[in-house]
């Protein structure tokens, strides 16, 4: 998962990947691997061409799933309460898709679950 540094249909897939609510061990991989970082970079950038809005949606949708499933791990979840402000800006932009706002608002809302 270390890879994931640029937006090419092969980033999409290994974003994906993460997703896919990978067990512990795989959750805790990526946190060994440095991943949230790169996630959240990708999830900052502003929109770019117009062509690239829908491939853009596909990339944030991603990252914001990848990132919920990331705070499902304790380690995680910490190191996504310090990011919470761009997650929680994420899901209150009225200019922001709904789809987003409302991936945003899951991701908020698992990150600031508490047992």
């Amino acid at each position: 998962m270390h890879h994931v540094t640029s937006r090419t249909p092969e980033t999409e897939t290994r974003v994906s990947s993460v997703t896919e609510s990978p067990p512990p061990a795989g959750k805790q991989q990526c946190l060994d691997l440095d991943v949230i970082p790169v996630l959240l970079d990708l999830l900052s950038k502003s929109n770019e061409e117009e062509e690239d809005k829908e491939r853009r949606k596909a990339l944030i949708m991603c990252c914001l799933r990848a990132l919920t499933a990331l705070a499902e791990v304790p380690e995680g979840r910490r190191l996504l309460l310090e990011q919470l402000p761009l997650l929680v800006a994420r899901s209150n932009t009225a200019e922001e898709d709904q789809d987003i706002r409302r991936t945003a608002q899951t991701a908020v809302r698992v990150i600031s679950w508490t047992p």
